[in-house]
């Protein structure tokens, strides 16, 4: 996951002296606490500065970018016509035998680099 960066209406020359008054102010909350020692006050002002600072990092929208690559064949699919006009001769064209020929000279000549799917179409689709 690679950092890009933030995504915000919110600029960092607003949300840092925003983030630093929060700070400052996370530790005078405290100060005025009498009933509670010294290394408390630190602590909990610490914890509320750190619930500040994620906060204004999560308004700030940070983008993460993951790039996965696959490999893959590429895919050719043939359709092949099914219906009786295949039968008809005309011209040059004489028919099955012209037909069958073709087909058998794809399947034959099929490279091993890709992926071939063949499906009739006819009737309907097989």
């Amino acid at each position: 996951m690679e950092y890009q960066g933030f995504q915000s209406a919110l600029s960092l020359y607003v949300a840092i002296p925003i983030t630093i008054f929060l700070i400052i102010l996370a530790f005078v909350s405290y100060k005025k606490n009498n009933a509670l020692p010294p290394s408390i006050k630190f602590t909990l002002s610490t914890l509320r500065s750190i619930a500040f600072i994620v906060i204004i990092f999560l308004i700030l929208n940070p983008i993460f970018l993951s790039n996965i690559e696959e490999k893959q064949k590429p895919k050719i699919l043939f359709l092949l016509d099914n219906s009786e006009s295949v039968a008809v001769k005309k011209g040059k064209y004489s028919g099955l035998e012209d037909y069958a020929r073709i087909l058998n000279f794809l399947i034959d000549s099929k490279p091993t680099h890709v992926e071939i799917d063949y499906f009739t179409i006819g009737n309907r689709t097989k």
